[in-house]
């Protein structure tokens, strides 16, 4: 169970920190979502596996929803599975809000919280056109906490068990003293697909299927 809680939340314990460098402020077009590292329409459905864990998530963009500050965000439905001899002995219902802006992807709470300065927890953990070694604040919006960035690497070629995807970028994070922390987080992104992988620390968690508006690779997976 703890590590389903790593997977599906760390987005949200990794939105407590903050590099203190330059927000994302260019434009950045993206022609239609199959050129885009951070494609988001209703229908786009992933299913990741760790086989070290038997642990699976499927994963669906189900619909839109407003913010009361008028943001529309995509809803992504995340339902998780640990198994034990082909049985089921754990089940998780998630609910991710996600939306581009200025060609990044930013994932962010649904419920505001007057606290802070980042009062929707927002963090920013993808581009949709990356570069090789650029970097942005993880947290952009937040003045209360500082250095965590994040670090665009380009990595070529990735096998999943959903295929072989090209020009695949690893978005890392990076501390204010450009440490890199290689076994804390490391989110994978193909382009037309997004996000294909994530690591934390000894957990991998890689794609196994994916259904696009066009295309599917990979094939169900069956314990």
């Amino acid at each position: 169970m703890k590590k389903i809680l790593v997977y599906l939340i760390i987005a949200l314990l990794l939105s407590a920190l903050l590099l203190n460098c330059t927000s994302p402020n260019e434009s950045n077009p993206i022609i239609d979502q199959s050129e885009s590292y951070t494609p988001l329409y209703k229908g786009l459905k992933k299913e990741y596996i760790s086989l070290e864990d038997s642990i699976q998530i499927n994963s669906e963009i189900v619909g839109n929803v407003i913010r009361e500050d008028g943001q529309q965000l995509f809803i992504m439905e995340q339902n998780s599975f640990r198994y034990k001899n082909n049985d089921v002995t754990d089940f998780k219902n998630n609910y991710r809000y996600q939306y581009s802006n200025d060609g990044y992807l930013y994932e962010t709470s649904i419920v505001k919280r007057e606290t802070t300065s980042n009062q929707f927890w927002e963090s920013i953990f993808a581009k949709a056109n990356p570069r090789d070694g650029e970097s942005w604040a993880l947290n952009p919006n937040n003045v209360d906490v500082t250095n965590m960035k994040v670090t665009a690497e380009y990595i070529g070629d990735m096998k999943t068990p959903a295929g072989i995807f090209q020009n695949v970028y690893c978005f890392q994070f990076i501390d204010s003293v450009n440490f890199a922390y290689p076994d804390t987080f490391k989110t994978f992104y193909a382009k037309g697909v997004g996000n294909i992988a994530n690591y934390s620390g000894g957990y991998k968690l890689v794609v196994s299927y994916i259904k696009t508006e066009n295309d599917e690779y990979g094939e169900r997976f069956r314990w």
